[in-house]
């Protein structure tokens, strides 16, 4: 019940923050997850979310230690162990999905580069 409790505010929080964004800002993630910032364009500034990358995975690890803990002290094993892996996928998913929003939209931008507007950058 304790890591329902846990995991149930970890998400609340992460739901509040991410219903406090505009509508029309966009996420911008450093190569390696953090830090994290959204542009908001009504202000005209990068905000950091931080806080809000971490209550992920903070919900996420509370997922880990709860599939950890069923299979140390529940029968049958395998339902901890089946957790522990739904949730360490979510984690891997999740990092996936962060680290590689960086290199998606360096190739959107490549697409709009050819040879002349290199040599007059240059």
């Amino acid at each position: 019940l304790f890591f329902l409790l846990a995991i149930g505010l970890q998400a609340a929080g992460l739901c509040h923050q991410l219903l406090s964004l505009e509508p029309e800002s966009i996420w911008y993630f450093s190569p390696y997850v953090f830090p994290a910032y959204t542009y908001s364009p009504v202000s005209d500034s990068v905000v950091p979310q931080n806080r809000t990358v971490l209550k992920l995975y903070q919900a996420l690890s509370l997922g880990l230690l709860w599939g950890v803990v069923l299979a140390m002290f529940a029968e049958p094993i395998s339902v901890g162990v089946s957790l522990l892996c739904v949730f360490l996928m979510a984690l891997s998913a999740a990092t996936a999905v962060f680290v590689s929003a960086v290199p998606a939209k360096l190739a959107l931008a490549a697409t709009f580069m050819d040879t002349p507007s290199v040599l007059e950058a240059g």
